[in-house]
């Protein structure tokens, strides 16, 4: 019984420990640079292509940024499974809906996790730095990946409260992320 209990303690510090990490070295500030692109990271659609709720509010930021002309290029990341309903596509369809130039949205498919997201954006897309649309919830963690993979970015997030599920989420994914970035450690905690 014992060492049900040192176990329980151990993964809990661990827990602790890592969110703790994530949120003080989330930074990426710009210094002054007005970055061109928004990353928009996906929530997931419905079986017809309509956003869920999460997935809209991000693109409705999104949508704000760009007639107040404060991005000039969008890039909808996400993934999804073959059987379901490709969430970037409909991400991009939501946005030229809403009169985003269909030429100015990069679509990568590609990219089913947040560090996927980050990785792909700096490494096939050349993004160096971009305003990041997420919950609030998820933005200390994608704040921090995209650092890891030198992108200086803004974090902007939907007025809606993040989903009780997300919050819960976070808490688990937040040390995950610190555990696979590990071999960027220094390029994450700000240096290079």
């Amino acid at each position: 019984m014992k060492t049900v209990g040192l176990v329980a303690v151990s993964l809990l510090a661990s827990l602790l420990a890592g969110n703790a990490i994530v949120l003080h070295f989330a930074p990426g500030y710009l210094n002054d640079e007005r970055p061109a692109w928004a990353i928009v990271l996906g929530a997931g659609v419905r079986s017809d292509g309509v956003p869920y709720d999460e997935t809209r509010e991000r693109l409705a930021e999104t949508l704000k940024l760009w007639n107040d002309g404060l991005v000039s290029r969008v890039l909808v990341s996400g993934g999804s499974r073959p059987e379901e309903i490709d969430e970037t596509a409909a991400m991009a369809n939501w946005l030229v809906a809403h009169g985003v130039a269909r030429e100015e949205i990069v679509v990568d498919a590609s990219a089913p996790r947040t560090i996927a997201s980050f990785a792909r954006a700096a490494e096939v897309h050349a993004i160096r730095s971009a305003l990041v649309i997420t919950t609030d919830s998820h933005l200390a963690r994608s704040r921090y990946l995209a650092a890891c993979f030198g992108i200086a970015t803004i974090g902007i997030r939907p007025n809606a409260p993040s989903p009780t599920h997300s919050v819960a989420r976070e808490w688990l994914a937040r040390p995950l992320a610190l555990i696979e970035t590990i071999p960027r450690l220094p390029r994450c905690l700000g240096g290079s």
